[in-house]
């Protein structure tokens, strides 16, 4: 079981880079190749890492403004009240 898993999960990942245009399959008569695009990748994680950044700034920007609100006594967001409103009721 464990042995046919792993196999599933390297099939995956490398159907996955070759969609992504990490690896390409070459075939030319007598001779078949695979190449690896190390260009496309580092492009690719570098982009990637750009946008977990952003993210990550975001979030933490967007949860520093919703503790100085809360500090201010003024009301976290909409959001927030609406969360409260629908928890459900305990039971007796």
């Amino acid at each position: 079981m464990r042995n046919s898993t792993v196999i599933i999960l390297i099939i995956v990942a490398v159907v996955a880079m070759a969609f992504g245009g990490w690896i390409s399959f070459n075939d030319s008569g007598e001779k078949a190749s695979v190449t690896i695009h190390k260009e496309k990748i580092k492009q690719d994680t570098e982009s990637a890492v750009e946008q977990g950044e952003k993210l990550v700034n975001k979030a933490t920007s967007k949860s520093k403004e919703l503790i100085d609100q809360e500090t201010q006594g003024e009301p976290a967001s909409e959001n927030a009240t609406d969360i409260e409103e629908t928890e459900p009721a305990d039971s007796p």
